[in-house]
């Protein structure tokens, strides 16, 4: 294997480790362990790794490639090892600082190791077949745990098939010919930074939508389309990102924003949406690696010390305040449109600013209510709609009302003002089955689709009618009124794990053990399987999947005995996740399933 072969190789699984373990694998193993708000302390720890990573691979040390390549494969590795959020921090500390290491060192040898000229080549080379992979349907669709072998196995396989890199005082410029890169390079790490800044919250955003990853990743000729996108894009900009990386830059952010704008109306991005966006992800993917070289040449500290800046500020920090950006306002602002537009313009081709980025400014103060539009506004407004159509109104209400009953099971009370105001409201007209001013934070959307088509699979006994028409292919009903589902009450995740948190059953009588073994094949047993080892038939449908009860540690439970985080679990769900509760069983009903559980657990 030649030194360009093996520089492409690394270049390779460097990105398919980053798309296989830490955006899916370390991501989804954490769902099913850590709670949202839990699971960001391994990943913020895994973005400080990855930020001393590349703060240490700036001083141009030829072991950092192998050092790292070890690193991320064994902290792939170890992390099934000890189920523990602290372990898993350390695990994610190593391996960003693994990442950190490689990534960092990679851009700044890239001359070392081939042509200047040819680096854009060879980076495309290297993205595409990443791509391609992580898309391939055999691998993309199996478990967390699966991911993070491969990984861990991949990343110490290959780190035998390194490109050698020289000694730092050879080929080195005399010192000099070397000039501190200073502030010449901030504009390119900004144009980088908000690349990674769009895509890392438009991937978060489509990732928390059930019908967006439906029609981007749902099925295996989506994933082999996505594949060969990616990987004809990537080997597009790598032709193109030695001739005008600006042009393309500017062209990555247009179809990223193009993207974005498309997803989120679910019409329109049934049959193309995710395509610009696949696109111009592949595009600044090629720029992230090969740009160093592009802009310092042969300059070895400026070419080392830029891609600290990009790996560190842009990739690390950029991926941190995209994901944060969702989490605190579930969408993607129309305004980050205009705000991302203009830096990419002061950035990339600050001569032209004022006249290009004058429309902008001008939508920016003539269309203010864009502002406050949520990226998912059309398809709840039809999904409301639908609820009205389909008579939801006569069976459920959404008026949580100012009682212990209602603010324990439901969340914090509805404000009467404010429920008589919507246009028609929808307080119900009478509750026979569960109030629904809070679904959204109490019931997933995987969830809620299937008890929309066949509601007797998750309720046995439900007097609640099927709706399987409404997810016909001809159109969006189904879809839309998942999506005003699961907006009604998403604010209210951190008032019910308050309830989950305080509440203790009344003590009493158990019931007979085959009663409560015939509970949990009704109703727990679709999802978990007869033995709850999370194998039911359901399972395939989540993501991640159901937890396994008899074997897998709770680490939701913190100091909480282990029988009254059960019953907290059955009376509540997971708030924020697919994990439903029943909140109507009676406290014996809870307390003798939870006792069941506990049981079997001990007696593993």
């Amino acid at each position: 294997m030649n030194l360009r072969q093996r520089t492409t190789l690394s270049i390779a699984a460097t990105f398919l480790y980053f798309l296989l373990f830490s955006q899916f694998g370390f991501m989804h193993y954490l769902e099913q362990h850590l709670n949202d708000q839990a699971k960001l302390i391994p990943l913020g720890w895994m973005s400080l790794g990855g930020i001393w990573g590349s703060f240490l691979a700036r001083n141009d040390t030829s072991r950092h490639l192998k050092q790292g390549f070890l690193m991320c494969g064994w902290s792939a590795l170890a992390v099934p090892v000890f189920p523990h959020y602290i372990f898993w921090s350390f695990c994610g500390f190593f391996s960003g600082w693994g990442l950190g290491l490689v990534t960092t060192h990679i851009a700044g040898n890239l001359p070392r190791w081939i042509q200047a000229q040819d680096s854009g080549i060879v980076a495309g080379s290297g993205v595409a077949a990443a791509y391609f992979l992580a898309n391939f349907p055999p691998l993309f669709n199996q478990s967390a745990q699966f991911h993070m072998l491969f990984c861990g196995l991949m990343m110490l396989g290959i780190s035998l098939f390194l490109p050698k890199t020289p000694q730092p005082d050879e080929n080195r410029a005399q010192a000099g010919d070397e000039r501190p890169i200073g502030w010449r390079a901030a504009p390119l790490v900004l144009a980088l930074m908000t690349l990674v800044w769009f895509d890392s919250a438009a991937f978060t955003y489509f990732q928390s939508k059930v019908q967006l990853k439906a029609i981007s990743w749902g099925s295996p000729a989506q994933l082999w389309g996505n594949g060969i996108l990616h990987a004809l894009a990537a080997l597009l900009a790598g032709r193109l990102i030695g001739q005008n990386w600006r042009g393309l830059l500017l062209t990555a952010w247009a179809l990223l924003a193009v993207g974005a704008l498309i997803l989120q109306d679910a019409a329109a991005s049934a049959t193309w949406g995710h395509v610009p966006y696949v696109v111009g992800v592949s595009f600044y993917s090629v720029g992230l690696v090969c740009l160093p070289t592009l802009w310092a040449g042969q300059q070895n500290r400026a070419r080392f010390n830029l891609a600290f800046w990009i790996y560190a500020l842009a990739g690390w920090i950029g991926s941190v305040l995209g994901i944060g950006m969702i989490q605190d306002l579930g969408r993607i602002p129309v305004g980050f449109f205009f705000v991302s537009a203009l830096l990419m313009i002061l950035s990339l081709i600050p001569r032209h600013a004022l006249v290009l980025a004058l429309p902008g400014l001008l939508g920016w103060f003539l269309l203010p209510n864009l502002q406050n539009i949520p990226s998912e506004t059309n398809a709840i407004k039809r999904g409301r709609q639908v609820y009205i159509r389909e008579g939801c109104i006569h069976c459920h209400s959404q008026y949580i009302r100012p009682l212990q009953h209602d603010m324990q099971l439901w969340g914090d009370p509805v404000d009467p003002e404010s429920a008589v105001s919507s246009q028609p409201p929808l307080l119900g007209n009478r509750r026979q089955g569960p109030d629904l001013a809070t679904i959204g934070a109490r019931r997933g959307p995987t969830w809620l689709k299937i008890h929309q088509i066949e509601p007797a699979t998750l309720s046995p006994g439900t007097r609640m009618p099927a709706y399987p028409a409404l997810f016909d292919a001809n159109h969006t009903d189904g879809w839309d009124l998942i999506q005003y589902l699961d907006s009604l009450g998403s604010d209210q995740t951190g008032t019910l794990w308050q309830n989950f948190q305080v509440w203790q059953p009344q003590q009493s009588e158990l019931e007979a053990s085959g009663q409560t073994e015939q509970r949990f094949r009704q109703f727990c047993a679709p999802c978990h399987g007869e033995e709850a080892r999370g194998n039911g038939p359901l399972a395939g449908n989540f993501q991640p999947r159901p937890r396994n009860l008899i074997r897998d540690p709770f680490i939701f439970q913190g100091q909480t005995e282990v029988q009254l985080h059960l019953a907290r679990t059955i009376k509540f769900g997971l708030p924020g996740t697919e994990m439903p509760g029943h909140e109507s069983w009676t406290d014996s009903q809870i307390n003798s399933l939870a006792a069941w559980l506990a049981q079997k657990r001990d007696a593993l």
